[in-house]
């Protein structure tokens, strides 16, 4: 696996920006930050349009080494972890969980993922049918993760019609000076 071809590099050995410049774009305008306040088109993507040789500085220096996971240990605390969040769902009962990891990962992820996302969310959704894909082109994958791990752990409010069940009665305390009732 090499990581520069299709990230940086074309057929012919030349460097492109457009890779980067495409996954910088698919990130929404009002997308969440990472754990540094960060968002890739406020603030990556005017700063790589200003001239090839920052896209070209920022891919080689930064994203390549990320994709290979050739960080040196002293910036690792740096590259990993994220913030998570709990929204609210408005008017329904529940929050929504929501996770935001370091914002070169996921400009790596998408840049990595963009030719192939369809054939992975294929494989992954049909190809094991005993198994639950939450992530690769499934949308509202959070959501659906979310229900089902209150679903195996026995926590469905949602399901029910009156919601939550009461709480279980207090047992009866037992008579004065006796044993409990049978």
């Amino acid at each position: 696996f090499n990581p520069q071809i299709g990230m940086a590099l074309t057929q012919d050995g030349s460097f492109s920006a457009l890779p980067l410049i495409r996954a910088l774009q698919a990130s929404g305008p009002r997308s969440a930050a990472d754990q540094w306040q960060w968002r890739a088109r406020e603030l990556l993507l005017p700063l790589i349009s200003l001239t090839p040789d920052l896209a070209y500085l920022f891919t080689t220096a930064i994203l390549l080494p990320v994709a290979r996971g050739d960080i040196p240990s002293t910036l690792t605390p740096f590259f990993s972890g994220g913030i998570i969040m709990a929204l609210s769902k408005g008017d329904k009962p529940g929050v929504r969980p929501i996770g935001n990891g370091d914002l070169f990962r996921k400009v790596v992820s998408r840049i990595l993922l963009s030719n192939s996302k369809r054939q992975l969310a294929d494989y992954f959704l049909n190809t094991h049918p005993n198994y639950k894909q939450f992530a690769i082109g499934v949308p509202g994958g959070v959501e659906k993760m979310y229900a089902a791990v209150r679903l195996a752990a026995g926590d469905t409010p949602c399901m029910r019609p009156g919601g939550p069940p009461p709480p279980p009665a207090d047992p009866p305390p037992p008579p004065p000076g006796g044993a409990p009732p049978p």
